[in-house]
């Protein structure tokens, strides 16, 4: 399962590239974790090769606040996070779903104080996000490339995680203030087999313009942090 780090890691993630101190505590009862998914069982026989889950559909869905609409798997939860920071709370909003084979994906949104961010710094924001994100799971970036999310440069970055056997593919890009990640996840068995989905996932992005129609999301429930 997802757990409460993996929303506020992206808030820390942007927090290095804007020099800004994160100051985030750990969840009541305990310590922060990395993020962690579900895994396959272990058993002594060699893992068989994955088969192609049943589970969950991929449909559409929109985020009117979040100005953006893309496919997500059914039954996704969103979660709101605030993090107190040097200049302020910053807000983030994740969507995100847990397979019990051992991916999951989630995509998340954040802005951050308009005057801290510009077309002059913006690639080192993005170099600081992806650092962030690495340095969350202790993790070595196996690639990185530039690419467009819906007409917005961007990077798609993959991550080996040594914390746990996990393996990140992430993609985000800012659209003016606003930071979008959407990530990848896959755990134990799946770590090191592609994902069928992901490109269809992280390609299937689109950016909402101001009073254009958008699709009608179905309802989720709300985890406030």
């Amino acid at each position: 399962m997802l757990d409460r780090s993996s929303s506020i890691a992206v808030v820390c993630s942007l927090c290095l590239g804007l020099g800004l101190g994160c100051k985030r505590s750990p969840p009541p009862g305990g310590n922060e974790s990395t993020p962690t998914i579900a895994e396959p069982a272990k058993t002594g026989a060699a893992a068989p090769t994955p088969a192609a889950p049943s589970g969950p559909t991929w449909t559409k869905m929109s985020s009117p606040a979040g100005r953006f609409e893309a496919l997500m798997l059914q039954g996704y939860k969103e979660e709101k996070s605030s993090t107190p920071t040097a200049a302020g709370n910053i807000e983030t909003v994740s969507y995100l779903i847990s397979l019990p084979e051992g991916r999951a994906y989630f995509i998340s949104y954040a802005d951050y104080p308009a005057n801290l961010v510009n077309a002059g710094n913006r690639e080192k924001i993005l170099d600081g996000a992806r650092d962030g994100a690495s340095n969350n799971v202790g993790g070595k970036i196996l690639s990185e490339k530039k690419v467009m999310m819906d007409g917005s440069a961007g990077r798609d970055i993959v991550i080996a995680a040594s914390t746990q056997p996990v393996t990140v593919r992430l993609r985000m890009t800012l659209v003016q203030n606003r930071l979008y990640m959407m990530q990848a996840l896959a755990a134990g068995a799946l770590r090191d087999v592609p994902d069928p989905d992901a490109d269809k996932f992280m390609e299937s992005l689109r950016f909402i313009k101001p009073g254009a129609p958008q699709a009608k999301a179905p309802a989720v429930p709300v985890k406030k942090k």
